[in-house]
């Protein structure tokens, strides 16, 4: 049944055969939902182990949570509370056409190394990851919404990760890592939107070969075409991708298990899904509106990092994706100094306003107020505006081989993890620099 008020739809789990360690299989409650919702379902999905399948924001959701193994020997009382203190909950977020397997992989005969969920949690990671509602065949979730928005992908997956937060008692307080692949590069802002109503504090977003989003970053590629459900896709589009997973899946599995059909609002492809018509219908603003933060909600954004490849057939991220990501991390130092600036200033207007009532004997002690305030803001510029242009250029981007796989395979995955770590590292390092500057000031 679906809930109201934001309740959760969490499908009833049973094997309809003998089920194996690989093969787990739901069966769906048919009953008549809110208008909307879907009535009944033809298909019943075959679900990896640990994956659950809910109806969150109105729309299907799969997501996984992996807990880090225990380490080896076991830790202290007080070691397992500085881990947990330290390590955020890493937040994978898939790109178009797939679904979150591809960071973990479940299918038969695969191997989980060649996942970058394993090495993230290896390294101590607790790993979240999220699949937005995809259109696939077989069926993994009704395809009911072809016209999901970005903003409502953000609170989706904002929700999931509170979900899972309040039901581990280990992730409580940590602050999140988000990661995001090619599209899962436009939630940034939505989620991190989102994550601050529920409670949550996004410390990273980590792009792998991701786009932001930013109007006009990415032309729409040839052939767009509509699904018997109104999702989208286009021309090659398989074809393409199938050319750069190599042997990490086969085909045919890539196909039926990892590979889906995406709502076209979130490929940000200038087109919007019309919902009286159930036709897609040029649209120049409804995805660039949900995935582009404003001025004023640049500084809210965590800290952005870079992961790229290194191969032309990716070549547009891995000319670009630096500079894009940079772009957006002094877009928000900028937005925090100019509301830490507007502070100030407005304190000294009002110190201002108070020496022009008072003696002049006051006024003198108002001034020098004014004069030492002055200084300190000139100073702090020096240090704000030399840590923006010379240590923030080139200090979240990591590089890994491969093309827009990179982070596939055994060697891949494992580089790409360690590189998340590092920039985490990195990430810590660079705020405490800040918070020193702005006179520990919150940011």
């Amino acid at each position: 049944m679906y809930l109201e008020n934001g309740a959760h739809l969490d499908y009833a789990f049973h094997s309809t055969h003998k089920a194996t360690h690989k093969d787990t299989v739901c069966e769906v409650d048919p009953a008549t939902p809110q208008e909307g919702q879907p009535s009944a379902y033809g298909a019943t999905p075959k679900l990896y182990p640990g994956e659950r399948l809910k109806i969150i924001e109105g729309h299907p959701c799969i997501y996984k949570y992996i807990h880090p193994p225990p380490r080896d020997p076991e830790p202290t009382p007080d070691q397992e509370r500085e881990q947990q203190q330290s390590l955020p909950l890493v937040v994978l977020i898939p790109g178009g056409a797939h679904n979150a397997r591809v960071y973990y992989g479940g299918h038969e005969g695969h191997s989980a190394h060649d996942y970058l969920a394993h090495w993230l949690s290896q390294l101590g990671f607790p790993v979240l990851a999220i699949s937005y509602p995809l259109e696939s065949e077989p069926e993994l979730m009704p395809p009911v919404s072809p016209g999901l928005r970005i903003h409502t992908w953000g609170r989706q997956a904002a929700s999931v990760t509170r979900s899972v937060v309040d039901a581990t008692r280990s992730l409580a307080g940590r602050e999140i890592l988000l990661v995001g692949w090619s599209m899962g590069g436009r939630i940034v802002a939505p989620y991190t939107e989102a994550a601050i109503k529920y409670g949550l504090r996004v410390g990273l977003f980590v792009s792998l070969a991701a786009t932001p989003g930013v109007a006009g970053l990415r032309p729409p590629p040839p052939g767009i075409t509509q699904t018997r459900h109104g999702y989208a896709t286009c021309a090659g589009l398989f074809e393409l991708f199938v050319r750069q997973i190599r042997e990490v899946i086969p085909t045919e599995v890539f196909r039926a298990e990892y590979f889906g059909h995406t709502p076209v609002s979130l490929h940000g492809w200038r087109l919007s899904h019309h919902a009286a018509t159930g036709r897609l219908v040029q649209d120049h603003w409804e995805s660039e509106t949900d995935a582009t933060p404003s001025a004023d909600d640049f500084s809210l954004l965590p800290w952005m990092a870079t992961v790229v490849g290194t191969e032309s057939l990716d070549s547009r991220h891995v000319l670009i994706d630096r500079t894009a990501w940079e772009y957006m991390n002094v877009q928000r130092l900028t937005s925090i100094w100019e509301k830490r600036h507007k502070l100030v200033r407005e304190r000294n207007i009002d110190l201002e306003t108070k020496a022009s009532l008072s003696t002049t004997s006051t006024s003198d002690s108002s001034s020098s107020q004014l004069e030492d305030g002055a200084t300190q803001s000139d100073s702090k510029w020096d240090a704000y505006s030399s840590f923006v242009l010379g240590n923030m250029p080139g200090a979240l981007t990591c590089t890994v081989s491969g093309n827009h796989y990179f982070f596939l395979g055994a060697e891949g995955a494992q580089k790409t993890a360690y590189s998340i770590a590092e920039l985490w590292k990195k990430r810590c390092t660079l705020e405490l620099e800040l918070w020193n500057i702005l006179a520990h000031e919150s940011l």
